[in-house]
């Protein structure tokens, strides 16, 4: 009689490797708690940060790196759950101040979740390939908002498809660029310009296809600004996005649960 074997599971591993791009959404994260956990920042199951504050949200895509090339035995990565998880922008902060330029080997550039738990959330990182740097915070509990439920793909309407109504509501899909120097220079500029009491406020004002960037706002009181920006150039613009990557056509083609049964009712009731 042949020996019966056991079939082993084998789990499939989902580490999480961050380096400073990925932490540095918690620039835009909430600075007080609340009903969600907006001053946390998002960590998806893939290495996807998410920063949001009710008024912004960035997400940056985890970086090309092979987890397989950590230094054996240094940092082991921890297997994080499908629900991702929440660290808190202050210790994202921390974390960034500990990772140090690696340009021989990327993988040292990260830093790694290396626990993930109900007790506790670790992220570790290489000072060299001898010191380890942790840093721990205890699961925080709630929820973070359906983030890809708000980025929502500009859409060209043909009125001959959608109608009047819709391409004369939401209008044609216009674009904006300016360099990161340029986007500095303005907000140094108005902060120093516009009154702490007046609300920081800028305004943008420009034609759909040609023409300067109108800039205008207020100082205090009744006395104002107005500036001219250059807009961005003809052979970068693509209304139609056509040069979005895999990642960023995934959360735009994102269709969130609720919508998706929502869907599948409508449907049920049409074949009744």
């Amino acid at each position: 009689m042949p020996k019966r074997t056991t079939k082993k599971t084998v789990h499939e591993k989902h580490p999480v490797l961050l380096d400073k791009a990925s932490l540095a959404v918690h620039e835009v994260a909430a600075d007080e708690s609340g009903r969600y956990i907006i001053d946390h920042v998002h960590v998806e199951q893939d290495g996807t940060t998410v920063g949001a504050n009710g008024k912004l949200l960035l997400a940056v895509q985890p970086p090309d790196v092979d987890p397989n090339d950590l230094p054996v035995g240094l940092l082991e990565p921890a297997d994080v759950s499908k629900d991702g998880l929440h660290l808190p922008a202050s210790m994202c902060k921390t974390i960034m101040g500990n990772l140090k330029g690696h340009a021989f080997r990327p993988a040292l550039e990260c830093a790694v979740v290396t626990r993930c738990d109900d007790t506790l959330v670790e992220v570790s990182s290489t000072v060299d390939l001898k010191r380890v740097r942790r840093e721990g915070e205890i699961p925080v509990e709630g929820t973070f908002p359906d983030w890809k439920g708000m980025v929502n793909r500009p859409m060209i309407y043909d009125e001959a498809k959608t109608g009047d109504d819709a391409s004369e509501q939401f209008g044609p899909v216009v674009q904006i660029g300016m360099s990161l120097d340029v986007m500095d220079q303005i907000v140094k500029a108005l902060k120093k310009i516009i009154s702490d009491d007046t609300g920081p406020f800028v305004r943008f004002t420009f034609n759909a296809n040609a023409g300067e960037v109108l800039i205008d706002g207020k100082v205090k009181g009744e006395r104002r600004f107005i500036g001219a920006m250059g807009r961005i150039a003809y052979e970068s613009v693509d209304t139609t996005l056509s040069n979005m990557n895999d990642w960023q056509n995934t959360i735009l083609d994102y269709i969130s649960a609720s919508t998706e049964k929502k869907k599948e009712d409508e449907d049920a009731e049409e074949d009744e």
